[in-house]
């Protein structure tokens, strides 16, 4: 039995060695289903071994019971353990001893031979068990190797996927600090164009800022917009920004221009030749290209075409300046010609040269038009839609073309401009009803009595013609109407010649249905009775048949 003990030690032995690998395995499923299935196949040996040493160890009185020494029968075969059936034998054997004592060397010999069978088949299976014990041993400590080695393969892996999912991290913030930088650096770019970003400066956030600024500025100054919400894109244009950038802040400084509460009329100085008949033209001299002026208030500025390039257009018509030029006043009489056209006022202090005639086109403000300077007879070609239309024309005037014409002189070739638009409407097109005011709708004038009679006497009459029209109908209809003894008597004519009508109806029918039974009664005596034809008897066989019988 040591060689059996020792087994079952090793066995223990490989089974907790590999219950402690499983524990150290990151994924235990697989192994934690064979150590549960070693652990029962341990605890059926234990207990196996248990019911061994109990039975081998004192020995308990038994009672015969029938069906329980058949258990005790199979212990004997399987354990050794003595039962009634041995006991009964170890008895004869005993009697047997008594009586002859070759009988007891015999039973000495026989035991011993059987001692020693059981002792070589032990042995043998303890050199088997030991060369299975050595190959798993074998096999362990190959599997402890090969886990050793694919400890240091998970571990490089992990770190493999450390060192991936670092430089995976790594690249991404590079890429938002890049990002980062791309914006800064394009909203260093574009203060330095004047321009704002969005992203630097929202909507939302311009929207917010501009109504706190107009809430807390005097009544001379105002935005440079009157609708905020609809003109912010017009604001972006307006703003001036200036940055700066430290260590560890950008600092941006945004400044939105403020209008005055005089706004200013723009007006293009373009001095109009008077043509001569000797060729020459007289022309009346300017002092400045542009003049802004305020007729209200009589006050006016002069400006040059570059004071013009540094103002911002935020409307096609709008224009917001910052300019620091004098504002004059209209009422001195030291005004330049150009104003005194302007608020045409007369001024004898204007200065006129002399020059010869030049043919001029002049291209004016307003979109297709232009101002014309023929010298003599200038001949146009103008072609529109397809069609083209000769035109003569002299002297100075203004001359406006339709869109998509093309006008042409022995000089130059002028291309009018087409603005295509589309229109998007967002809401239903419903008419709306424009009804006056009920104070429009009242007449208050004078009430005409002679009209109202005359109408009154019209109605009047109208009104006698339908009440004769009404009794006419009346009289119609009572002329019309039956009496009592009138509605007796139809009905007694009518009922009388009813029972009329079908007496001679039942008269009728009874006559033909007399002739009818008359000629039938005839045609039957006239007619022989006739016997039907008999058939011949059929030859009788001389066979008998049997009858049968059928149930129908």
């Amino acid at each position: 039995m040591t060689t059996y003990w020792q087994g079952m030690e090793n066995i223990h032995r490989v089974v907790k060695h590999l219950g402690e690998r499983c524990e150290q395995f990151a994924y235990q499923t697989l192994c934690k289903t064979i150590m549960t299935e070693f652990e029962q196949e341990l605890n059926e040996l234990d207990h196996n071994n248990y019911m061994l040493e109990t039975h081998h160890g004192q020995t308990r009185g038994r009672v015969t019971r029938g069906l329980v020494d058949g258990v005790g029968y199979l212990a004997n075969s399987l354990f050794g353990v003595l039962d009634e059936r041995f006991a009964t034998q170890y008895k004869k054997d005993i009697e047997t001893l008594h009586n002859n004592r070759d009988h007891l060397l015999n039973l000495i010999k026989s035991q011993t031979s059987i001692i020693e069978a059981h002792n070589n088949i032990l042995k043998r299976n303890e050199e088997a068990m030991n060369s299975q014990f050595n190959l798993l041993e074998q096999h362990l400590n190959a599997t402890e190797n090969y886990l050793k080695k694919l400890n240091e393969a998970v571990q490089q892996d992990e770190a493999l996927n450390y060192f991936n999912i670092m430089a995976l991290t790594s690249s991404t913030i590079l890429s938002k600090l890049r990002h980062i930088q791309q914006m800064l650096l394009d909203t260093a770019i574009n203060i330095h164009h004047g321009h704002v970003d969005t992203r630097l400066l929202p909507q939302n956030q311009l929207f917010q800022e501009l109504n706190i600024i107009s809430g807390q500025l005097p009544q001379q100054l105002s935005l440079p917009v009157d609708n905020i919400q609809n003109q912010l894109a017009d604001i972006y244009k307006l703003l001036e920004v200036k940055s700066r950038l430290f260590d560890k802040y950008f600092i941006i400084e945004i400044t939105l221009p403020l209008t005055g509460d005089t706004p200013f009329t723009i007006y293009k100085t373009i001095p109009i030749p008077m043509i001569k008949n000797n060729n020459q033209s007289i022309t009346m001299k300017t002092n400045s290209e542009y003049v802004a002026v305020n007729v209200r208030k009589e006050t006016y500025m002069q400006l040059t075409n570059s004071d013009l390039e540094h103002c911002i257009k935020i409307e096609p018509r709008t224009y917001v300046c910052s300019l620091n030029k004098p504002t004059r006043n209209m009422r001195n009489h030291q005004i330049p010609c150009e104003i005194g056209a302007i608020t045409n006022i007369t001024l004898s202090k204007c200065i006129y040269t002399s020059e010869s005639c030049n043919n001029k086109w002049i291209t004016l403000q307003k979109p297709n038009t232009w101002l014309y300077v023929c010298c003599t007879d200038c001949q146009l070609q103008i072609i529109c839609e397809g069609r083209m239309t000769t035109k003569a024309i002299r002297s100075t005037g203004i001359l406006e073309a339709k869109k998509g014409c093309i006008i042409r002189n022995n000089e130059e070739t002028y291309y009018t401009q087409v603005y295509y638009t589309n229109k998007i409407y967002v809401n239903p097109e419903i008419p709306l009803i424009d009804l006056d005011d009920i104070n429009n709708l009242t007449s208050i004038q004078p009430l005409d009595l002679s009209t109202s009679q005359h109408n009154t006497h019209f109605v009047k009459n109208d009104y006698e013609k339908l009440h004769n029209s009404l009794k006419e109908l009346e009289d119609q209809t009572k002329q019309t109407e039956m009496s009592q003894h009138d509605v007796h008597q139809y009905i007694v004519s009518y009922s009388t010649m009813g029972l009329l009508i079908l007496s001679i109806f039942v008269a009728g029918g009874a006559y033909v249905y007399y002739k009818r039974c008359g000629k039938l009664a005839v045609s039957a005596a006239d007619t022989p009775i006739r016997s039907p034809p008999q058939k011949p008897p059929r030859a009788t066989a001389s066979t008998y048949a049997t009858p049968h019988s059928f149930n129908i």
